[in-house]
């Protein structure tokens, strides 16, 4: 699964080896300017079909995503 940041990561929707891409503050955003939350965010490539994510928020419930993310 994708939880464990030590073992090797797959990709579970085609199950390929992924790659870390980088990090980037939890703030960036493409259109304005925010304030570095201080909260580093992992972001993942695919090694196959170059689908990029982050697995941070595969573990939050609606109320979390909701508030975090569209506030």
């Amino acid at each position: 699964m994708l939880q464990n940041k030590n073992q090797q990561l797959d990709w579970p929707i085609c199950h390929s080896e992924i790659s870390l891409l980088g990090l980037v503050d939890f703030n960036k955003s493409c259109g304005g300017d925010l304030p570095n939350s201080g909260k580093l965010i992992d972001y993942h490539v695919c090694n196959i079909c170059q689908f990029v994510f982050s697995q941070e928020m595969y573990g939050w419930p609606k109320e979390q995503f909701i508030n975090e993310v569209y506030n």
